[in-house]
């Protein structure tokens, strides 16, 4: 018997499949309104603004944007020295926010809610579901990624393991006497998860059960990628995260064909001298605004990284646009 795919098994939420001029009205929209929270709320947002001259009932929709300066980790990191905790971005009382993390370059993120399912769009696409146990292997201290990866499993129905950066041997045995079938974590800690075990006189893809890997933080290279799958059995998707722009920008789908955007930030793709935004195909710096945390009044943050965008139609049916691939 033929089983019939529901959307909902092929999307964990409706927007992934939702016509484009949906899409863009619901983006500006949410753009509009984090604006205008900022705005409000949040004093350096307000001085950008200001000096731009630009009210936020002005920035209508993603084209609008490039009216407003890029702000990049260098002014953070200054303006959190100047205006402490959040360098004058916080856009929400401070006793209403739940969370707080801390980057590796000392940068506090504010989070308005714990309760946010956003990561899971990624982990859905990548094929966790309810029966399935993860092991991950992203740090729980400070940083937002072990937590946050881990509820968005959560909202899959995985069970997850907080392995978190504990000792490689103790991650193996737990591994292996748990028979988890996938993994969260950096490709090159994966490699490293294996090489250890052949080390030990393991045979990996006979003495562990791993099906399935979501990987961000580096590049999976095609070789690394091919040695996964093919030698070892290992699904693989790529995932695009940026830690102060609050995680999760982009993900694979099955198709492996470019990074999806996520419905919770708006991307631009810029000139990364003059800051305006580039056609798609165009390669430039990928700059973010937030539109899904209402404590964190950021916007228009340069990572720093090249990529570009897509804009055809993906098999998998997702409407969203692309990244042509990892970013560098």
């Amino acid at each position: 018997m033929v089983l019939k795919m529901t959307r909902k098994d092929i999307y964990f939420d409706d927007l992934e499949g939702r016509p484009p001029r949906a899409r863009q009205l619901f983006l500006d929209r949410k753009l509009v309104q984090a604006l205008k929270q900022a705005y409000k709320h949040a004093p350096s947002a307000r001085e950008i603004m200001d000096r731009a001259r630009v009210k936020p009932g002005e920035i209508r929709s993603i084209k609008y944007l490039v009216r407003l300066p890029i702000t990049r980790k260098a002014d953070l990191i200054e303006l959190q020295k100047s205006r402490p905790p959040y360098g004058g971005f916080l856009s929400i009382n401070p006793d209403a926010v739940e969370r707080i993390f801390i980057t590796t370059d000392h940068i506090f993120e504010p989070l308005h809610s714990a309760r946010i399912k956003w990561f899971a769009t990624s982990f859905w696409a990548a094929g966790f579901r309810k029966g399935d146990s993860v092991a991950d292997t992203f740090n729980y201290h400070l940083s937002p990624y072990g937590i946050l990866f881990h509820e968005a499993l959560r909202h899959c129905g995985a069970t997850v393991i907080p392995l978190g950066n504990s000792d490689i041997a103790v991650q193996l045995q737990t591994i292996r006497d748990l028979k988890i079938n996938g993994f969260v974590g950096t490709p090159s800690f994966l490699m490293a998860l294996i090489k250890k075990a052949e080390e030990m006189g393991l045979n990996f893809r006979e003495d562990f059960t791993l099906e399935r890997a979501w990987l961000t933080g580096e590049i999976l290279s095609p070789a690394d990628r091919n040695t996964l799958e093919e030698n070892y059995g290992i699904d693989t998707r790529q995932a695009y995260a940026v830690t102060e722009a609050g995680g999760c920008i982009a993900y694979e789908c099955p198709q492996k064909s470019g990074l999806h955007i996520m419905d919770d930030y708006v991307l631009e793709i810029v000139d990364p001298v003059t800051g305006n935004q580039l056609k798609p195909g165009d390669v430039g710096e990928i700059v973010v605004t937030p539109i899904h945390n209402k404590a964190w009044g950021l916007f228009r943050y340069g990572t720093g990284d090249l990529s570009s965008i897509i804009t055809e139609p993906c098999a998998c049916g997702r409407t969203s646009y692309r990244l042509t691939g990892y970013p560098v």
